[in-house]
């Protein structure tokens, strides 16, 4: 595949944007490659434009059949709509990006002073690495981060993933003004905590990354289970400050095993300790269950997290503007609807919509999703606050405890629940489609024994015409005698019914042609049949030889066990 001039692949890696360098407004981002390589900074209205996704929606959709318009549906899950919070998301990536590569400008003295400073600590003796690296590493960073913290399916990791997608992942530097730049700057690494992991499990998910990414073997040098986890962060922090990383998102931190990593102090020691040491942006994402973990981030703004926690909280629908900001958000998606009849956005549908959500996007746009399925397949065709109640009641079970409680409002109760188990639509899906299923097996069984209409002649032609081949008659056969049981055809004849009268009028044909055929024919020597080589079970030879006995082709098909004894019992069978 051949790329855009404007991309690099990195042998063995991943693909790379050759670097373009922009003029800076601010003068303290000016002369930094690493900065100057960066998109733009982006004004309000021009980031809403660049994530904003609607669905592919077209409303002659609407006329297709069921099976094909549970498909359709699927695509809700393409929508975004950014709020206020995903804007002020963007800004805080983007300012902790750009102030985390202002002491590591790789033409300025401190990039590579740092890194020797890094690679001597950890030639030293000692088993210490971090002790070691705050004695012999001086130069300071301007690195930070913050946590983002709340219950699941209120959109931190979708929100997470549109920002970072506005920037390359990895930038070439060749040459800047002149001077030989030779460096891989990835701007943005995003690690997800391995279930029931340990911190060391983290660290070599974060050189398993860079490998994926760069081609290199860094998980092989430094992934091994002996070294220990000051040891591989020491190694990060090289690796970090050699490939200019812009930022490090640890999502899903919850699913860390505070009891393989030394306890809930220790995990969030490691990560004031991953600021420090690599020297880069850390941004922590977790749900509720890693509140014990990462309370202290929210106690301690400074310590070691700069921009502090940002608590995500799900939509609510309290003041007067938390119900139109949950109105907005909610009308953008519930105009894509595939039913035949469309539905308004009404209060009642509003009002339930929330009380069986709670605010929480994820539930809210997948029950829109199921609502739709439910009413294609039952055949319904249209969105009701009913339909909605009913879809929460067979697919929330697993959550409504956890729901309830955020119904009542008391945090004690909320407090017992610590996480929210994701909805699987596959299996309402399935269900759907099963059901649409069954209702195109009864139709076609109703179908098949209907009055054929004139506007159905060609088609039905055709599927006479393929009955008579599959029964033995040659094409000429076939054709002929099919054309000449439609042209005569009752108003209330099925398909079945023309197969047997075309088939019945073809073999008596054959059985006349055989009574009248000339002395000239009938006194023809048997080799001459013969001659014509055919196959040992051909049809042609079996009438042939049935022919020399004064027999019948239907006889001598029949006494072949071609055909069953009763022409009657074969038809009735391929109707079946």
């Amino acid at each position: 595949m051949t790329l855009p001039s404007d991309l690099f692949p990195v042998p063995n890696g991943g693909i790379a944007e050759i670097a373009n360098y922009k003029e800076q407004a601010l003068a303290e981002y000016r002369d930094n490659p690493l900065i100057e390589a960066l998109p733009p900074i982006l004004t309000h209205d021009e980031f809403v434009t660049a994530v904003t996704e609607y669905p592919a929606f077209d409303n002659s959709e609407k006329k297709l059949d069921a099976s094909l318009r549970l498909h359709c549906v699927e695509r809700v899950l393409n929508y975004f709509q950014p709020l206020s919070k995903h804007i002020e998301l963007e800004q805080k990536i983007s300012r902790i990006i750009r102030q985390g590569y202002l002491e590591r400008n790789p033409l300025g003295p401190m990039y590579a002073a740092r890194i020797r400073q890094i690679d001597k600590s950890l030639r030293k003796g000692g088993s210490s690495k971090i002790a070691l690296l705050k004695k012999y590493v001086s130069i300071p960073t301007s690195a930070s981060g913050f946590t983002m913290i709340g219950v699941s399916g209120v959109g931190k990791t979708t929100a997470i993933k549109r920002v970072l997608g506005l920037y390359p992942q990895i930038i070439l530097h060749s040459e800047y003004k002149g001077i030989p730049l030779n460096l891989y700057q990835i701007v943005w690494l995003k690690l997800n905590c391995p279930h029931a992991g340990s911190l060391k499990g983290l660290c070599t998910d974060f050189f398993i990354e860079i490998d994926k990414l760069l081609g290199t073997d860094y998980h092989k040098k430094h992934g091994s289970k002996n070294n220990s986890e000051d040891t591989m962060l020491a190694q990060m922090g090289i690796i970090a400050d050699t490939h200019c990383l812009g930022v490090l998102v640890v999502d899903e931190i919850q699913d860390l095993s505070t009891a393989k990593s030394g306890g809930s102090e220790k995990v969030l020691n490691f990560f004031v300790k991953l600021v420090h040491t690599i020297g880069v942006p850390v941004v922590r994402i977790a749900t509720n269950k890693a509140l014990p973990i990462l309370q202290g981030d929210f106690r301690h703004a400074r310590r070691g997290v700069g921009e502090g926690g940002t608590y995500w909280d799900r939509l609510m629908r309290t003041s007067n503007e938390e119900r139109r900001v949950w109105r907005f958000f909610v009308e953008g998606f519930f105009e894509y609807q595939w039913t035949k009849k469309t539905a308004a956005y009404t209060d009642e549908i509003d009002k339930v919509f929330y009380e069986e959500s709670q605010g929480i996007i994820d539930i809210a746009v997948k029950l829109f999703m199921i609502a739709q399925w439910r009413a294609i397949a039952l055949g319904t065709e249209i969105i009701t606050a009913e339909t909605i109640e009913k879809v929460a009641d067979d697919s929330l079970q697993l959550v409504r405890p956890m729901l309830n409680a955020l119904k009542s409002g008391d945090e004690e109760l909320i407090s017992k629940y610590s996480d929210i188990k994701p909805i699987d639509i596959e299996g309402f899906y399935k269900s759907y489609l099963a059901e649409i299923e069954k209702k195109q097996q009864r139709k076609l069984e109703q179908l098949r024994d209907q009055p054929t209409s004139p506007s159905d002649v060609p088609s039905l032609l055709n599927s006479l015409i393929l009955n008579l081949l599959d029964l033995g008659l040659s094409p000429r056969l076939a054709k002929l005698h099919a054309e000449k049981a439609i042209s005569s055809r009752k108003a209330d004849s099925s398909l079945a019914d023309l197969v047997k009268e075309a088939y019945r009028a073809a073999l008596t044909e054959e059985s006349a042609m055989t009574e009248t055929a000339s002395p000239e024919r009938k006194n023809q020597p048997a080799k001459n049949l013969k001659a014509k080589s055919y196959l040992p079970d051909d049809l042609r030879l079996i009438v042939a030889e049935a022919k020399k006995t004064r027999r019948s082709a239907y006889e001598g098909l029949k006494d072949a066990g071609v055909i069953k004894p009763s022409l009657e019992d074969f038809l009735n069978t391929r109707e079946a």
